[in-house]
């Protein structure tokens, strides 16, 4: 949770409780019950606004984000986290859209269709490295998975994008990939440098992300790789095959 920074209670049991609250009801009403509580001892704040959305159709689904004591509790087991305010709405529809990912990626995990074997969210996901000159950069991916099907391991960042970054936006963050591959930082360490999955709402958003990765150079076309959101975890999985 710590890491997600937001999950809707959707998340949470489908995570924690049953991927699936349409069959396993029971399990679904025991997850509601013990997020209930955790928000009552502060471990868990729920966000304010109109809850969105239902557990398996049913009751409303609250956004989460730490409180005051999941804080405290992190802290005993060293992980500082920088406590946010009320996000606003463009942010929020973000960080839920990688929460999302996430909880796909660990339930095709519980199914046996990839072998999650990591998954880093931000800040863990961050690299630094140097550029031109010597200048100190970071490239901010919104996720690093690790996955696998068999022997087989493919080793991604992923970018969730909403259509609402503008086009000189997403060529230059295309082109701080080019520049932190060019540093060899990532493989230096690891041996290899993973692909970039750009995972955009609809067919429009693919599109005009296709044209702008056309506009980088001929190397740039085996680093990226561009599906639906809904597809993503279902692209990670063949990529793996492949």
């Amino acid at each position: 949770m710590a890491e997600c920074r937001l999950a809707t209670s959707r998340h949470l049991v489908r995570l924690y409780w049953t991927d699936d609250p349409a069959t396993e009801p029971g399990k679904a009403r025991a997850g509601l019950r013990a997020l209930k509580r955790l928000a009552d001892w502060r471990v868990l704040d729920p966000l304010p606004g109109r809850p969105r959305g239902g557990v398996g159709g049913g009751s409303a689904a609250l956004v989460y984000g730490v409180g005051v004591g999941g804080a405290r509790l992190l802290a005993r087991r060293g992980y500082r986290l920088r406590r946010m305010g009320v996000p606003g709405e463009r942010f929020r529809a973000h960080m839920l859209a990688c929460t999302q990912l996430v909880v796909d990626l660990h339930a095709a995990d519980r199914r046996g269709e990839l072998d999650l074997i990591e998954i880093q969210q931000e800040p863990a996901c961050h690299r630094a490295f140097l550029g031109a000159w010597g200048a100190r950069l970071w490239l901010r991916p919104d996720l690093f998975a690790r996955v696998g099907v068999g022997a087989l391991e493919d080793r991604w960042f992923v970018e969730v994008d909403l259509g609402s970054e503008h086009a000189g936006t997403l060529l230059a963050k295309c082109r701080r990939y080019l520049a932190h591959w060019r540093s060899g930082a990532e493989q230096h360490e690891h041996g290899i440098y993973p692909r970039v999955l750009w995972a955009v709402p609809d067919a429009r958003r693919a599109g005009e992300l296709t044209r702008i990765l056309g506009r980088l150079p001929g190397e740039a076309g085996r680093m990226f790789t561009v599906c639906l959101l809904d597809e993503g975890v279902a692209r990670l999985a063949q990529e793996a095959r492949s």
